[in-house]
């Protein structure tokens, strides 16, 4: 299953001058694996600072997915981000509901760390997660050269793999079967997330990181469950240095084993793939949430009240949205 990600503002570099080590304990599995010798060159991971106790998601928590900022001028001094229009009457009726929790985009459409999205959000009372995509290479965005440079370097690494599906024009899968390569980025997803914390985000959640669920046709490397274990755990260790909430994007099928690391799940689509029981198992029964979406274009209707039905026993936070390449504040409909 593609995870859903929408064409929002670029990434703004954070880069050291000169090159850093990369995050201790990070380093590779000795497994042995060829090109990719553990990156003696340094991947861009800042120092993490000492940082407050971090916030812990609540089961039953409300939600909202915009990873599209919407251009109207009336959201410019929220980031684009709608903080009032999505307190709406959930399908289930009664009176309207308000998110607790807003998942955006780390970048405004300026090409900045959106923390006036951020500040707007937490005048709401509410909390925001710093949308990644740490399982692909994305053109354009300003890391792109430090990866490509990376790559170059150690080709036997065979860092740049094929194209994601559905996105074979902007995106190419990162190789995180070879321990070198992953150790690198995890540097660089570090990085990141050091932006999202300097802007004030509570939590962040990582796209594409069931990479071992493709073929190697698709990716281009051998990926095994390990290897994305390992890299989903380092995901999890970053965001916890920087004091951020750890969300575990799809993955269903490691979440019994990952949900002791991460703090809460984003789901996209498990009640129409059948992967659900596995999320429950590894976060509500450790008291953790999952964020649920259905996308109607996928059930092929326009009513949302037939995925939230399909969805009603299963605990979750789950809302309804339009498609998953189309995740703008509205339409925008949550089942309870």
């Amino acid at each position: 299953m593609t995870a859903g990600r929408a064409a929002t503002g670029w990434w703004r570099a954070l880069l050291l001058a000169g090159l850093l080590v990369a995050l201790a304990g990070c380093a590779g599995d000795g497994d042995g694996d060829d090109g990719g010798a553990p990156s003696q060159a340094a991947s861009p991971t800042p120092p993490a600072s000492p940082v407050a106790l971090r916030w812990t998601p609540t089961v039953g928590d409300r939600w909202q997915y915009q990873l599209q900022t919407n251009p109207d001028p009336r959201f410019a001094a929220t980031g684009g981000v709608d903080v009032d229009g999505v307190c709406v009457v959930p399908v289930s009726g009664g009176a309207p509901v308000c998110p607790q929790v807003w998942d955006v985009d780390l970048f405004d459409v300026s090409g900045h760390p959106n923390s006036a999205a951020v500040t707007a959000i937490h005048r709401r009372g509410g909390r925001a997660v710093c949308y990644l995509d740490v399982g692909a290479l994305e053109k354009g965005r300003p890391d792109e050269g430090t990866i490509r440079a990376w790559a170059a370097e150690h080709p036997g690494a065979h860092l740049i793999g094929g194209p994601v599906a559905g996105y074979e024009e902007s995106e190419n899968w990162l190789n995180i079967g070879d321990s070198g390569a992953r150790e690198f980025l995890v540097g660089v997803m570090a990085a990141r997330m050091a932006e999202c914390a300097a802007a004030g985000f509570d939590g962040v959640e990582g796209d594409l990181v069931e990479a071992y669920q493709h073929p190697r046709a698709e990716t281009g490397s051998a990926i095994g469950a390990d290897d994305q274990l390992v890299y989903n755990r380092s995901l999890a260790d970053a965001a916890h240095r920087y004091g951020l909430a750890a969300g575990l994007k799809n993955d269903a099928q490691q979440a019994p084993e990952l949900g002791e690391v991460f703090d809460f799940s984003v789901d996209e689509s498990c009640v129409r793939f059948d992967e659900c029981q596995p999320l429950a198992d590894g976060f509500l029964n450790r008291g953790k949430p999952v964020f649920h979406v259905e996308y109607l274009t996928e059930w092929q209707t326009g009513d949302p009240s037939v995925p939230c039905r399909a969805a009603s026993a299963l605990g979750f936070s789950t809302i309804v949205k339009q498609s998953s390449p189309t995740l703008a504040d509205l339409p925008y409909h949550p089942c309870r």
